[in-house]
């Protein structure tokens, strides 16, 4: 939760706005899937509300992702596919980002 607050706390107000904006809320219900392992993705979320389960192949639990955090950044920053699934561990919401529209604003500033 640190690393989602300093990153959204260097934003300004028409960052957070252009977010919005750009960003879609989606539903997640327990269980579903928004990152594959060694799947490309194509969105930066961030988590609304709930919880988001960070699994290996193996299915070992190493990270829980609560309200604030960034999933996707790593895999956006480094072109390499996840290694690790992301999930609803419960009922969630994320903003996703598509990483398309992300990269544009990040090339025009």
């Amino acid at each position: 939760m640190r690393k989602a607050l300093y990153i959204l706390g260097q934003l300004n107000d028409s960052d957070v706005q252009w977010l919005v904006h750009h960003g879609e809320r989606r539903q997640l219900a327990a269980g579903e899937v928004i990152i594959h392992e060694g799947a490309a993705v194509d969105a930066l979320f961030i988590t609304i509300e709930g919880a988001l389960a960070v699994t290996l192949r193996n299915g070992t639990e190493v990270a829980r992702l609560g309200a604030g955090e960034l999933v996707g950044e790593i895999a956006f920053i480094d072109t390499a596919p996840p290694s690790a699934t992301v999930a609803a561990a419960i009922t969630s919401m994320v903003l996703a980002v598509p990483k398309i529209d992300l990269q544009r604003k990040l090339d025009a500033d």
